[in-house]
């Protein structure tokens, strides 16, 4: 019988080293300061029932890239929420050249075992997955180890590290949750960005998971209609507000951010109505 082909990922270290070597070295950047941070970023929905997990549940959202670029590809468009769902947002947090080594191990361990497990779901015979799987796990370790002890001796290049960041290292798993980044999500998604951005400079009541502040008005349940939150926002969108109650009592952050973008959105369209009203009054004679 036939051999079931086998997904080989123990050679993918060594075809990024070799990468690394051709393109990673320019000695006039210095060497990596194990103090300095660098930039983290991670796309996601921001309402979470709306893509299923790409990986294992324990690691479900906390997967970051170091590039906006990659953060602004994620979710893949297939598993994106519309806006009127809350719409896709980016998180930003800097990260210790340490810690992102150590998140890269975890990432890339992570992904052995997937293939491991699509391997053995294939047919591929056990011995033949496991030997390459944990070939490829020494590989990652001694790959790690390697930069770890570079970068404590204060020998790993920085701009060896800055190509591994877009290569080798271009995604780590990390414990730590970034905030909405405002300046990033802006750029998928006005309303959700508008509402942190203004959160930050106004008084606030309550701090959720993600989003530093939220304006003070949105906790308020005085409304210009009378109606709740809830029924406010349902109205706008043509939903059912049991639908959004449910949302607000599973997850009270993806609600209050997805409010703070509707009263965003009713302010702009004031301001837009109060400035034309200004313009028609100066034509009056």
């Amino acid at each position: 019988m036939a051999k079931e082909p086998i997904i080989k990922i123990s050679n993918y270290i060594d075809k990024q080293e070799e990468l690394q070597a051709l393109f990673g070295n320019d000695p006039r950047e210095g060497m990596v300061d194990p103090n300095k941070p660098k930039m983290s970023y991670r796309g996601e929905n921001l309402i979470k029932t709306f893509a299923d997990p790409m990986g294992p549940d324990e690691a479900a959202g906390r997967w970051y890239g170091f590039t906006k670029d990659k953060a602004a590809n994620y979710p893949s468009p297939e598993r994106t929420a519309p806006l009127s769902r809350g719409g896709t947002i980016t998180r930003s947090i800097e990260r210790m050249p340490e810690e992102i080594i150590k998140g890269s191990h975890k990432a890339m361990t992570i992904h052995g075992k997937t293939v491991l497990d699509r391997n053995l779901e294939n047919g591929v015979d056990p011995k033949r997955a496991y030997d390459d799987y944990f070939n490829y796990l020494n590989k990652v370790d001694r790959f790690h180890e390697k930069r770890l002890a570079q970068l404590m001796e204060g020998t790993l290049p920085e701009a060896d590290f800055n190509f591994m960041l877009k290569t080798t290292m271009a995604e780590g798993v990390f414990d730590t949750k970034g905030p909405i980044d405002v300046a990033e999500t802006w750029k998928r998604n006005k309303p959700v960005a508008a509402a942190v951005g203004i959160g930050r400079a106004l008084p606030t009541v309550a701090k959720y998971a993600g989003i530093a502040t939220i304006p003070l008005g949105v906790i308020a349940d005085a409304t210009e209609t009378g109606l709740d939150p809830e029924e406010e926002v349902a109205q706008s969108l043509g939903v059912s507000s049991d639908e959004l109650y449910a949302l607000n009592s599973s997850n009270p952050e993806a609600f209050y951010a997805l409010y703070a973008g509707f009263k965003q959105q009713q302010a702009q369209q004031q301001m837009e109505r109060e400035a034309k009203a200004e313009e028609a009054m100066t034509m009056v004679p």
